[in-house]
């Protein structure tokens, strides 16, 4: 019995006209990436994304920017994202009386052997990882089968996600508190940035996480006011001694993830990992801030960090960086 293949309808649109438009504009491959979800029994695509930043891009080849294709992935709670990648053949059409059209209607979507190894090291993380190759007309889609094969996907005009994957919503904190001599604030912000990360990964490999199984609601707050009890803010302080300073780092999270698993193991190893992504990205957002500048007489500086929500209002679940209301507070000595 072979595997089920859905992809939405407006996902193929969508990389076709990517496709068109660049063999119109430049004559250049373009590659894209195939969001959804997989499934015991196959994979749903729900979205095509065009990559915009190569390190090389031709005629007859292209390559992604390995740093776009990682922010990419992480616009996805864990268990959605990117479930293949497409690309194109603009060799394969030339203009005729102002139209585009197929040079030969034989062998112009292929799948070449530098393709098939790029399936074949994908699928061997992931079974029904997809390959599609277009000319902005037509295309073609390839799965790994020993080696790669064609398959004819079935196209539907909607794909809901909350019918096949359930969502478990958790909650997790952790806190620091570190004291160090003969540092600046840059330092000190980088040393309980660092050890803040450690401290994550152990306190997840020693405790366990509170999971409930159900349907998450994003939050909507009419103020800025929140309870500190369900939902403590992300935040930095420094306090400057004598000298020393002492670092204090509180990290909040209401992490959700998406899956078709039914093994709490499984679960359990999803929510951690989805743990520790939102952890690093709120500490990599801090990272390409802006420093605070604080001349040499302050006591004390906070720096909020914001939070991580989920969006369920497209057709995939997306997370949403929530910039704090206030980033950096200097108090003056």
């Amino acid at each position: 019995m072979e595997d089920s293949i859905l992809i939405r309808e407006g996902a193929i649109d969508s990389l076709l006209s990517h496709a068109l438009r660049s063999a119109k504009a430049h004559g250049k491959e373009v590659i894209g990436w195939l969001m959804g979800f997989f499934q015991e029994d196959g994979v749903c695509v729900s979205e095509s994304i065009p990559c915009t930043n190569y390190k090389f891009q031709s005629r007859v080849g292209a390559e992604a920017d390995p740093t776009q294709e990682a922010e990419v992935a992480s616009l996805y709670p864990r268990n959605v994202g990117i479930v293949g990648l497409y690309h194109s053949h603009p060799f394969a059409m030339r203009q005729e009386g102002g139209h585009f059209r197929r040079i030969s209607s034989l062998d112009d979507i292929f799948h070449s052997s530098t393709d098939d190894r790029m399936l074949r090291a994908r699928s061997s993380r992931r079974k029904n990882y997809l390959s599609i190759v277009t000319n902005g007309i037509d295309y073609s889609c390839y799965v790994m089968k020993r080696g790669s094969k064609e398959i004819e996907p079935s196209l539907v005009r909607e794909i809901p996600y909350k019918n096949s994957l359930q969502s478990y919503h958790g909650s997790f904190s952790v806190h620091l508190e570190k004291e160090m001599e003969n540092v600046d604030l840059q330092d000190a912000i980088r040393k309980v940035s660092w050890e803040l990360m450690d401290l994550a990964k152990t306190s997840l490999k020693q405790e366990s996480l509170s999971i409930e199984k159900g349907t998450y609601n994003r939050r909507r707050n009419t103020s800025r006011q929140r309870s500190r009890e369900y939902d403590q803010e992300n935040l930095l302080s420094f306090t400057k001694g004598n000298d020393s300073i002492i670092g204090e780092a509180q990290i909040s999270l209401s992490p959700v993830v998406y899956t078709a698993l039914k093994d709490e193991k499984g679960i359990d190893s999803a929510m951690k990992d989805e743990i520790l992504d939102n952890v690093a990205y709120l500490l990599w957002k801090l990272s390409i801030s802006k420093a605070p500048t604080t001349g040499k007489k302050w006591s004390r500086v906070e720096i909020h960090l914001g939070n991580v929500e989920i969006d369920e209002s497209e057709s995939l679940p997306k997370k949403r960086f929530q910039t704090p209301e206030r980033e950096i507070t200097i108090k003056r000595s």
